[in-house]
């Protein structure tokens, strides 16, 4: 149950809901439903509009909550797809299951556009970046998620896909002209605001092109410019702006409360405490204190009731929709439509193994990149669905970036069989994979390359003639997956990032290395 604190804030209106977090607040759907009742009867004990109870359920690697709940691949499988119908149909699943647990406002969708695959921050999060086929998508999804009674939070604006570092680290900059973000990061934000989006959530950015002066490190949520001339003025947005997560480093985290503030003066009308907040409740106190008297704080408190009223026009569905056959139907549907071949210059798709051939599915350990990330909640489930269909299947498990030693040790595990399913989780940022993959590319063994997460990898490691990408390490794409490997279905998912993949395939041996020679 939520503590008492909480419960007295939402009654005398100084809390306009919650925040829930999977590692803090998530235990099973029906703990979720009456965590979600108990906030809203602490509402209406206090004659308040119906309560905010908000998640991040993005699908992909940012799930808030976890199974039995369906586990939809992301957004990149998604425009993989080239669905927008799909796109609304998994959003509207998606927001039943939420609503059936008692959360009516998901931060999603993330409409930052793929154009630096390397983004630490964003990634498989994003559609792609093509900013015609995002805005499609985006809007798709608001449209999806609100059918369901759920409002949603087109993040992060004004886009944050060009961010070089993650706000949890530190303050990005855009250092992008405000022509080229016109034309392509804003898009995806109008078409959202013109679906009806409730919600817009702000980024943890600076963006000089979108200030007056063309220069400064003020973060977007600190900036009139960004939030009332453009949002609100010339883009017509009427919902709520929420801020991110206010414990990022991103936020001076010696004054929150001043941060905050500011904010609200700037135009933004929703804080969102993060998980450290609750370890602070004085600054909390001092926070609440300022917030009464700004004068800002009550046309954004006008703008809040408006999305509580809103949110309170639905009633729970029942508990039955979550994890239900119809959206595990749907969980396989996008999975299969996603699955992407990239290349197969060495022939070996459909693989048809004899049954003496050893297969051995090299993987490494699902972990969170970010903190905006669950993967390693996930079990990696690719050896049974590989297993299932060829007995002599072996696996073998490295960390996520592995040591010399450990390279070693998978590179004997890989002499010992006569093909390998080489499994990549954004192997560009971890040199560990990538001086593993570049080493099995130099042996004498057939192998398939299979982008777990961003498919940036399989050009990345265009030593391997044959690759492939699923976008997402959740069970449905990995039994898709093995699927498409064994010629069970024929992939037909594109890779939404214009680079890669492209090209034809050109072997590029590696660099000569000693501590690679003895293996070639």
């Amino acid at each position: 149950m939520p503590p008492d604190e909480v419960l007295d804030a939402i009654r005398a209106g100084d809390a306009a809901g919650v925040a829930l977090y999977r590692s803090l607040n998530v235990v099973s759907p029906t703990r979720l439903r009456a965590l979600a009742l108990a906030v809203q009867r602490a509402a209406l004990q206090g004659g308040q509009p119906t309560a905010i109870v908000a998640i991040d359920q993005e699908g992909g690697q940012l799930q808030g909550i976890g199974p039995p709940a369906t586990q939809f691949a992301g957004n990149m499988a998604l425009a993989a797809t080239g669905s927008v119908d799909l796109a609304r149909r998994v959003a509207e699943a998606m927001g039943q299951e939420l609503a059936a647990m008692g959360c009516n406002v998901s931060w999603a969708p993330d409409l930052d556009l793929g154009t630096l695959p390397t983004s630490p921050a964003v990634g498989a999060r994003s559609f792609g970046d093509d900013p015609v086929r995002v805005a499609e998508m985006g809007a798709a999804m608001v449209e999806g998620l609100q059918s369901a009674g759920v409002a949603a939070a087109a993040k992060h604006f004004p886009g944050s896909g060009e961010t070089l570092a993650d706000p949890h680290h530190g303050l990005p900059v855009v250092a992008l002209e405000r022509a080229t973000l016109e034309a392509r990061e804003l898009q995806p934000f109008r078409a959202a605001v013109a679906a009806g989006a409730r919600l817009v959530m702000v980024s943890h950015a600076a963006y000089p092109g979108l200030e007056p002066d063309g220069s400064g490190q003020r973060p977007a949520l600190r900036s009139p410019a960004i939030l009332r001339d453009l949002l609100r003025d010339e883009m017509g947005f009427r919902g709520v702006v929420v801020t991110d997560a206010l414990d990022m480093a991103a936020i001076d985290q010696s004054d929150v409360a001043g941060a905050a503030i500011a904010a609200i003066e700037s135009g933004v009308d929703l804080l969102l405490a993060g998980p450290a907040q609750a370890d602070r409740p004085d600054e909390l106190s001092r926070l609440l204190s300022a917030l009464h008297a700004s004068p800002a704080a009550e046309a954004a408190a006008g703008r809040v009731a408006a999305l509580r009223r809103w949110l309170g026009q639905r009633t729970m569905p029942a508990l039955e929709v979550v994890g239900c056959a119809e959206h595990a139907a749907l969980a396989r549907e996008l999975a299969r439509r996603s699955v992407t071949e990239i290349r197969d210059e060495a022939g070996l798709l459909p693989l048809r193994p004899s049954g003496s051939a050893r297969l051995l599915v090299l993987a490494p350990t699902p972990t969170d990149l970010t903190p905006a990330d669950t993967s390693s909640l996930v079990p990696l489930r690719l050896i049974d669905a590989v297993r299932r269909r060829h007995a002599r299947t072996e696996t073998f498990s490295i960390p996520i970036d592995p040591s010399p030693a450990e390279v070693e040790a998978a590179l004997a595990a890989v002499l010992a069989t006569d093909l390998v399913i080489l499994c990549t989780i954004d192997a560009f940022r971890h040199p560990g994979q990538l001086r593993l993959a570049r080493a099995i590319a130099a042996l004498d063994r057939q192998a398939i390359l299979v982008a777990l997460r961003m498919p940036t990898d399989v050009d990345v490691l265009s030593d391997l003639p044959t690759a492939m990408a699923c976008y997402s390490i959740h069970d449905p794409s990995t039994e898709a997956m093995a699927a498409a490997i064994f010629g069970e279905l024929q992939p037909v998912g594109r890779v939404p990032l214009a680079e890669v993949g492209r090209r034809s395939y050109v072997p590029s041996r590696p660099a000569s290395d000693p501590a690679l020679e003895e293996w070639s």
